[in-house]
């Protein structure tokens, strides 16, 4: 069934739900991984729908997901063999991770009035919203590292896999972090820079509109549902990433005043000041480990 609905010219409204299932199976699922490395036509799919040039919100929900199922399964490839994959997956990440949800959330109060035009917008913007939300959690949890006795403690036969990328199991899926594919993939895809830029264009005031328009509860909790995975996904990356990567003390102090001015802006909304709390403590942790002295830029911010 899933290999049936993963086909880019067979893609119908339950590819979707189908393979955001899947998605959530494979993740830390050792078994569920093996079955899908074993399975070439269904890899051979999921990479077919990375290359494909299709577009359209339900589309890129679809990419999105297909990343997701490609890097849970990362612990089982090769080391060799992972450079071509983590590469459609770094790069599909940083086009989803790119796009700015703010205009379409503009267009959908200009035309609100109007229900038909509203509506086709409303869906295309919850789709979008949805896509960005799973590509911040696969970015998110690229930074984490699998647990070892997890993975040696099942079967460790190695499951015999050719595709079209070359991809071959290893017996045991443990990297360290310095080491980890999709460290590197984050790094060279400059992903952190993308997710950084998503929290910059957090904007309250649309978020405060939505809310007090009436019948869009579904579009107004999933912003709520990307803003908050924006702020998870920047403080993973901060806890796992050097500040040099980052561009050093200059750019942490930015992402710190930035916090700052969120929480304090008069339009801030409630769900974001535990995730906001929460990213100032990892901050305030990276600031004491590399002496890096945010808290004097505090002051500009306060005045």
């Amino acid at each position: 069934m899933f290999i049936n609905l993963m086909q880019p010219d067979m893609f119908s409204d339950l590819t979707g739900p189908a393979a955001q299932c899947l998605y959530s199976l494979s993740e830390d699922n050792v078994t569920v991984s093996k079955l899908i490395l074993e399975n070439d036509e269904f890899l051979v799919s999921l990479v077919t729908i990375l290359r494909n040039d299709i577009t359209g919100s339900h589309v890129i929900l679809i990419k999105a997901v297909a990343c997701g199922i490609l890097a849970n399964i990362i612990p089982l490839v090769a080391e060799g063999k992972t450079l071509e994959l983590t590469s459609l997956i770094g790069s599909m990440l940083g086009s989803i991770l790119e796009i700015d949800v703010t205009p379409l959330l503009e267009e959908i109060l200009q035309v609100f009035d109007d229900k038909s035009k509203a509506f086709q917008k409303i869906e295309k913007t919850q789709t979008v919203l949805w896509a960005k939300q799973i590509a911040l959690e696969v970015t998110a949890n690229s930074t984490c590292v699998d647990d070892e006795d997890e993975w040696e403690d099942i079967d460790e036969m190695e499951v015999e896999v050719q595709t079209e990328v070359g991809m071959e199991p290893v017996a045991n899926g443990n990297h360290s972090s310095a080491e980890s594919p999709l460290i590197e993939m984050i790094l060279q895809h400059n992903l952190k820079e993308k997710v950084w830029s998503s929290f910059q264009t957090i904007d309250s005031k649309v978020a405060l509109e939505l809310a007090q328009k009436p019948h869009i509860s579904n579009l107004y909790r999933k912003l709520c549902d990307m803003h908050v995975t924006v702020v998870g996904c920047l403080q993973n990356l901060l806890s796992s990433l050097e500040p040099p990567s980052w561009g050093g003390a200059p750019v942490i102090t930015q992402i710190w005043e930035r916090v700052f001015i969120i929480i304090q802006s008069r339009d801030v909304t409630d769900y974001l000041m535990e995730p906001c709390t929460a990213l100032l403590k990892v901050l305030t942790a990276v600031d004491k480990e590399h002496k890096l002295n945010l808290v004097w830029s505090v002051s500009a911010v306060l005045c």
